[in-house]
């Protein structure tokens, strides 16, 4: 894009305010810079509240807590606002073949918006909702700005540095990164992806006491007849406790970057939910008297592009754990990856937790920019444990006070001090590394 009028500087622009993003920018403006917040809905959250994903994962490795710092004062928000009642022991894919347990935090969407709100307004955050990354201004190789897109016009914003948040790497892409298997071009085999729908008057308890052994004969019985589209009855509830998140549509083999085929993944997903939730009515205890209230305005996306980076996060990393002088993050959610064109999935727990370099965000031959989420640099595998939100929201930490500290020190994201990165993000409570888990 040729360089115009610039509407507006700022030391920090963030695009994407879903949770990663919305603790970036948190983390950009205590750090001291001024920060401007975009976000293509009329609300924060993303995959949290859009998509309706109510329940956190990774934020803890068996018993061991993994994220803090704003994440954790994020939480304490919920759960003061009435929107959570906390963590509570979870049966991951319950009637899957390979369940797995852990410890979630569900919460209430609705009343995450509001809190997502008042933590931008209180920290000074400026920000554009219904606003989204039509193009990048670039610089001898840098990112200066972007040309932001709503519904009545068309800005330029200009930044020292910019991150990106937006869930599939837009900024990025706008700006020539480079990505990891290409997406452009060719068909992948990407995981499926899932529109969650709301249900009230569930009989919760009495669900949850099903037997492991039945839940599995109901999804055979729905995958036999068509009804249900994979291996699975998962849901959540918020402190309300009479409804039901219900994760258990699948919407396999459309492109979630293709603007055809991710309209089309919608209607897909719609008519799932139809058969589901009259399947649920008839056949499942506990969901007799269920009434549908609400589906996701947007489908979840698990995968979509990820970013070659300064450094790849590699399977191996997850299993081994080594130690990185530029851990950043902690990574302890499972591997989950949900077979392309199948009902099953692959659950599984890394040994330990692992330790995330600074390095993975930093995009390879664009300066100006910073990557949080689930398209850090990482392989297919890798990506599979840190898209879990609590990861995603320890990396918005380390993004957005990575970026203040270049855009008030005028430095690259490459060349940045490391040393004063993990000082700033310790004192600001954060959990950088499974050596640092070892003293708390």
């Amino acid at each position: 894009m040729s360089n115009g009028t610039v509407w507006k500087e700022t030391d920090v622009l963030i695009v994407g305010g879903g949770v990663s993003g919305v603790i970036a920018a948190t983390a950009a403006a205590r750090t001291g810079a001024k920060t401007l917040l975009v976000e293509k809905n009329s609300f924060f959250g993303g995959t949290a509240t859009a998509s309706m994903v109510g329940q956190f994962f990774a934020f803890y490795h068996n018993e061991q807590r993994t994220v803090a710092g704003i994440a954790g004062e994020l939480l304490d928000r919920l759960e003061a606002a009435a929107g959570s009642n906390g963590f509570v022991r979870y049966i991951m894919a319950e009637a899957a073949d390979t369940p797995l347990p852990l410890m979630g935090y569900p919460f209430d969407p609705e009343v995450l918006k509001l809190v997502l709100d008042d933590l931008v307004m209180e920290s000074g955050i400026d920000f554009l909702l219904c606003a989204s990354a039509a193009d990048v201004s670039l610089s001898q190789g840098k990112v200066s700005g972007v040309l932001v897109e709503g519904p009545f016009q068309k800005r330029l914003i200009g930044s020292k540095c910019t991150v990106d948040a937006s869930g599939d790497a837009v900024v990025a892409a706008k700006a020539g990164v480079h990505f990891l298997d290409e997406p452009e071009g060719k068909k992948r085999e990407l995981q499926p992806m899932t529109l969650v729908f709301r249900l009230t008057d569930v009989d919760v308890k009495k669900v949850r006491a099903l037997p492991r052994e039945v839940k599995r004969e109901l999804v055979h019985e729905g995958l036999a007849s068509g009804e249900l589209y994979w291996k699975s009855l998962s849901f959540s509830s918020t402190p309300a406790g009479n409804d039901a998140l219900c994760l258990m549509s699948r919407v396999m083999g459309f492109d979630p970057l293709d603007n055809e085929e991710i309209s089309k993944a919608h209607i897909a997903g719609r008519r799932q939910v139809r058969t589901i939730v009259q399947f649920l009515k008839r056949k499942v205890p506990g969901f007799e008297k269920a009434t549908l209230v609400n589906i996701a305005s947007t489908i979840g996306v698990r995968e979509s592009r990820r970013i070659l980076g300064e450094y790849v996060l590699t399977d191996d990393d997850v299993l081994s754990a080594p130690s990185f002088a530029d851990s950043i993050a902690v990574g302890s959610g499972p591997f989950d990856i949900h077979d392309p064109a199948g009902t099953g999935l692959i659950l599984k727990m890394p040994d330990s937790p692992f330790g995330i370099p600074y390095r993975c965000m930093v995009p390879k031959g664009i300066g100006g920019l910073i990557v949080t989420g689930r398209t850090i640099s990482s392989t297919h595998g890798a990506n599979a444990t840190i898209r879990h939100m609590g990861t995603s929201m320890a990396l918005g930490h380390a993004a957005g006070t990575a970026a203040a500290l270049c855009a008030l020190s005028d430095r690259e994201p490459a060349r940045l001090d490391i040393t004063q990165l993990k000082h700033k993000l310790v004192a600001q409570g954060s959990l950088i590394s499974p050596e640092m888990l070892q003293r708390v």
